[in-house]
């Protein structure tokens, strides 16, 4: 579809994969450690509903690590705010108020719902990874973004 073409590939200063799947499909969601490492990386990811809407820069400790799809807990105020949140190897206020799914303990990781999503949905998910080639003071980095999209 050439709406899908348009969609995926880069926003701003980030990049966005979109992935269609069928109803009631298996599908495997996936986390690679960074490959500058460390080989089990802490993680995050956040879950929106919907498509990306609201590209905002994320910002932590006063530094700019990328840009995300849509707001975060650390963005106060704007919306759409993550319905969900995955976390390993960080403690649980790197979530704010969003609830948690369980989650691996660290990268990598694949998770396959055995039956698929059974109605149709759009997310979009997108977080932060431990990295040691991250090119801020941090040490993480932000992921692509991936829009799944349940038809």
């Amino acid at each position: 579809m050439q709406d899908d073409q348009d969609r995926a590939g880069s926003y701003l200063d980030f990049t966005v994969d979109l992935h269609i799947v069928p109803t009631s499909t298996p599908f495997t969601l996936s986390l690679d450690s960074p490959p500058a490492g460390p080989l089990n990386a802490p993680y995050l990811i956040w879950i929106w509903r919907g498509d990306s809407g609201l590209q905002t820069p994320l910002v932590v400790g006063g530094e700019v690590l990328g840009c995300t799809a849509n707001p975060t807990p650390l963005d106060a105020g704007l919306s759409p705010g993550p319905v969900f949140c995955l976390r390993g190897g960080l403690p649980s206020l790197v979530c704010g108020s969003v609830r948690q799914k369980p989650s691996p303990a660290t990268t990598p990781w694949s998770i396959t719902p055995g039956q698929g999503l059974g109605v149709p949905t759009t997310v979009t998910l997108q977080g932060l990874v431990k990295d040691d080639g991250a090119v801020n003071s941090t040490g993480f980095s932000v992921t692509n973004a991936v829009i799944l999209e349940v038809q």
